[in-house]
């Protein structure tokens, strides 16, 4: 499964220092952007409703 790049941020590393007091480079993280992901859900779950409650709507007309 692929992960749509627009879900993804880049989590620099923590500084690391070795014995010496010298910085080591850590490798960065990737980690999936909730704010991204709630947005297309919240916007995805108003489509649904509407679309939900425009067919209830034409149920509620066949009924009469």
């Amino acid at each position: 499964m692929k992960i749509d790049s627009e879900y993804v941020k880049l989590v620099p590393a923590a500084p690391k220092f070795d014995s010496e007091g010298n910085r080591v480079d850590a490798d960065d993280t990737l980690a999936l952007d909730n704010n991204v992901i709630m947005l297309d859900t919240a916007l995805a779950l108003n489509y649904v409703i509407k679309q939900l409650e425009k067919t209830q709507k034409e149920l509620d007309e066949l009924k009469k």
